[in-house]
């Protein structure tokens, strides 16, 4: 249960689920994959969210102290009821420099 910020709702139920895959491809190549799903059950208004958040990832460790990561994400959201907020889908990219010390 969650404090909500909307009009009319004090609370959300939230629920997710989620499973994680990592596999060491090389000793120096990590690959990395997460599926989740969740929902949210707003109280006192008509409205559910809904939610897909998918990630495909890889490290590339240069050292034990520097790694290079490019991830992929897309995360979906849908709404319902008389309450519905926004829709949305969107991907994104990134690449960075770890430093572990």
């Amino acid at each position: 249960i969650r404090d909500a910020a909307i009009i009319g709702s004090g609370a959300y139920v939230n629920t997710q689920a989620s499973v994680r895959i990592d596999h060491e491809l090389r000793r120096n190549l990590i690959l990395s994959g997460v599926l989740a799903r969740g929902e949210d059950d707003y109280q006192g208004v008509d409205r559910s969210d809904a939610r897909w958040d998918a990630v495909a990832s890889a490290i590339y460790l240069v050292s034990p102290q520097v790694g290079l990561r490019g991830s992929l994400r897309h995360l979906s959201k849908d709404s319902s009821g008389a309450a519905a907020s926004t829709e949305y889908d969107v991907t994104s990219a990134h690449i960075s420099l770890e430093l572990r010390l």
